[in-house]
């Protein structure tokens, strides 16, 4: 559990300043579809998971 936390603690220092980025480049409206991609990716990859099967 710990790379769990210590990856969202990273990826979120790292994505603040992107969304600021892309925020000022392309307006905040693109903020949001950019993690509107986001989730829709995270809920394909846990679709297409494996079963744990035991």
């Amino acid at each position: 559990t710990s790379i769990l936390f210590g990856t969202q603690a990273l990826l979120t220092m790292i994505m603040m300043p992107v969304g600021g980025l892309i925020a000022d480049l392309y307006g905040l409206h693109m903020v949001f579809y950019c993690l509107a991609g986001t989730i829709l990716l995270a809920n394909l990859i846990v679709y297409w998971l494996p079963a744990n099967r035991q």
